[in-house]
């Protein structure tokens, strides 16, 4: 499935990560560090900045990085919205069942004014 769904770069990136992930828990430490280590180096230097140096990693950290560089491709497919696209995936699937987004219906306002600051 991975090689029919992502160029061979990609797919080459993913089962490395899955490899290395076989048997151990899927962490946000594991995860992050395996995405800076397998899918960050197929992108340009100015879009690696997925993750704030010094701080562990979250799985928000590692889903907020999909919608991050799908805006930064600007429409475009290509490299960084395959690496978005496996990016999403390993945040999807590395728990059963998988994760799925969560969107509230009410949302505190003072929280709001957060998001758009």
């Amino acid at each position: 499935m991975i090689e029919a769904s992502f160029s061979e770069p990609v797919a080459e990136a993913l089962l490395a990560i899955k490899a290395a992930m076989d048997g151990k828990p899927a962490t946000p430490s594991l995860a992050a560090r395996l995405i800076k280590d397998h899918l960050l180096p197929l992108i340009a230097l100015e879009h690696r900045d997925m993750f704030t140096p010094g701080k562990a990693p979250s799985w928000d950290d590692i889903a907020h990085a999909y919608p991050t560089l799908v805006f930064r491709s600007e429409g475009q497919k290509g490299i960084l919205t395959e690496v978005a696209s496996a990016i999403n995936a390993i945040w999807t699937y590395t728990k059963s069942p998988p994760r799925d987004v969560v969107i509230s219906d009410l949302i505190e306002v003072s929280h709001f004014f957060h998001l758009c600051s």
